[in-house]
This record gives structure tokens, sequence and C-alpha cells, in this order.
């Protein structure tokens, strides 16, 4: 199970990177910096382990992230970091009550000795 999700996770990576290049033929990057870049990289990471790995309560984080570096580039409206912060935490607590934890299905071992997948 562990090799499907991290080619799952590898390939919602790559796809990300993709749209990340397709939009430096729009956005210029030059506004961004360095640090930004890295900033979108990693948001970009955390977007896609959350999206494998079922943990939508935690998307708000990267996408508060993206905007606060994009906000200049893509012409967004100015919102600071510290509401942007709170934003980001009112969405993941709204959403971890939206979205309960996910079981992921584990291997069990039965009384007869057969196998099955339950939670």
């Amino acid at each position: 199970m562990m090799f499907r999700s991290s080619k799952l996770c590898w390939g919602i990576i790559l796809l990300l990177i993709a749209a990340l290049v397709l939009s430096s033929q729009f956005i210029d990057f030059a506004h961004v910096g360095v640090v930004g870049i890295a900033v979108i990289a990693a948001a970009l990471a955390a977007i896609a382990l959350c999206v494998a790995s079922f943990k939508f309560a935690r998307l708000p984080i990267p996408f508060a992230a993206l905007y606060f570096v994009l906000q200049a580039p893509l012409g967004l409206p100015f919102i600071r970091l510290g509401i942007l912060i709170l934003i980001a935490f009112l969405a993941c607590l709204g959403l971890g009550m939206l979205f309960p934890k996910w079981r992921r299905l584990r291997e069990r071992r039965n009384a007869e000795g057969g196998t099955f997948y339950g939670a």
C-alpha cells in the first residue's frame, strides 16, 4: 500500500510542478524571488501530500502561503499575513469537523487464518 500511495503522491507533485511551469509563462516570477519560489514548491508538495493521504483539513495552510506569496504577481487583493493565518486556522478547524480522520484499511487476520481488510 505504501508503494501505491508514494507513486500517487509523486504523480500529484509532478502534475503540480507542471502547472507551476505553465503558470510561469503568465506570471513574472522575478517579483517573487528565491524564497518565494521555495515557499511555492513547499506549498505544492504539502498540497500533494494532503490530497494523496486524504487529510483535507490541512489544505488551507499551504493555500494561505500560496496566496501570500502570489498576491502581488497575480494582482490579488492585499490581505495581511495575520489575517491569512487566522483564516487558514479557522478553515482547518472547519474542514477537520467536516472530514473526520481517515481510517486506512488495514490487513487483519481472522480466527481461521484468512486475511480480510477492515477498519
